[in-house]
């Protein structure tokens, strides 16, 4: 749904986003009692996760130290100050272009310069930066010493 709302945020209005939300409330209210007469316990126990699930948070699945929580705190406020520079450089690139770029003529050389640096970037940071191949060298605990290849995973391996 946020999605849909962020996509959407042109023509998005607060009444409109409280009858998504109350629309979204109600199927999952329904799709719980549907999913309970389902069940061999008894119906109406709105315990079930629902149609998607991504696995069972068990307290031993999701240990986590209080010493942690200042790395994530930091984490969230540098993300966010690299989010509000991002908006504040996009909010004053786009007043210099609505400056700049008023005739018809500097759009398209616009259009055109970004296209090449894009093109530039995508076709030389491969051969600047090469990748290196993690798969080759392998531990002794391996099958083969022999290098990784991509058709690998997808062999049966040998017995004998």
């Amino acid at each position: 749904t946020l999605f849909a709302m962020e996509e959407a945020a042109t023509y998005w209005s607060q009444p409109l986003t409280w009858r998504t939300f109350f629309c979204a409330l109600c199927s999952t209210f329904t799709l719980n009692i549907l999913l309970s007469s389902r069940r061999t316990d008894h119906f109406g126990a709105l315990s079930h996760p629902g149609l998607i699930t991504f696995g069972a948070f068990l307290p031993s699945d999701s240990d986590w130290d209080l010493r942690e929580l200042p790395i994530f705190v930091g984490l969230g406020v540098v993300g966010g100050l690299v989010g509000a520079a991002f908006v504040s450089l996009s909010r004053r690139l786009t007043v210099w272009r609505l400056r700049a770029v008023v005739t018809a003529r500097r759009r398209v050389c616009e259009v055109l310069a970004v296209t090449l640096l894009t093109t530039f970037f995508a076709f030389s940071l491969p051969l600047l930066l090469p990748c290196a191949d993690h798969f080759a060298t392998r531990n002794s605990t391996s099958h083969s010493e022999a290098p990784w290849r991509p058709e690998a995973p997808f062999e049966a391996p040998n017995p004998l």
